[in-house]
């Protein structure tokens, strides 16, 4: 409610993006700045040679990149201090609303394909990821959350293109 975004959906993506509350970003990694600064993810070796360590989470994959995800992720929520699951929920809708919805891409599809940044630079630009099913995944989640539900309004937004 408080970024005006569709709770089915939020569950949906962070189901998805977290393996059911089982990934490394849902429960928490440590993170760390080193001498020079620099952030790092701790462990065993690096743990007394980091200052400012914290435990953060990533619920929704935001900044996680294929190849580094978890240490592209947790950077990033511990420069948003995203130190709670709590925290990282609602910051991570903001993320999302600001960064995704407000900016017109209010449909998996859309976060997804950005048709529109297409049409308006020739090439594809501002997708929220990287996984070709990535909204199609999302669809399941969100038919069976809904299913459990008894009375919703669902709206549907159909892209149309020219021939």
């Amino acid at each position: 409610n408080i970024h005006s975004i569709n709770d089915i959906y939020l569950i949906s993506h962070a189901l998805l993006e977290t393996g059911h509350g089982t990934s490394r970003l849902a429960t928490g990694v440590e993170v760390g700045k080193d001498k020079k600064g620099n952030l790092q993810l701790v462990n065993n070796k690096n743990r007394n040679d980091l200052r400012e360590i914290k435990k953060v989470y990533n619920m929704y994959g935001i900044r996680a990149y294929d190849g580094s995800a978890v240490e592209s992720g947790a950077k990033y929520a511990y420069e948003n201090n995203w130190t709670t699951p709590h925290i990282a929920i609602v910051r991570g809708a903001a993320f999302i609303g600001n960064n995704y919805i407000k900016a017109g891409q209010n449909t998996l599809y859309k976060m997804r394909w950005n048709p529109q940044g297409m049409v308006d630079s020739g090439r594809a630009v501002h997708q929220y990821a990287t996984d070709i099913g990535w909204a199609s995944k999302q669809l399941y989640s969100m038919y069976n959350l809904y299913n459990q539900l008894e009375d919703f309004k669902l709206t549907l937004d159909i892209p149309t293109y020219k021939k």
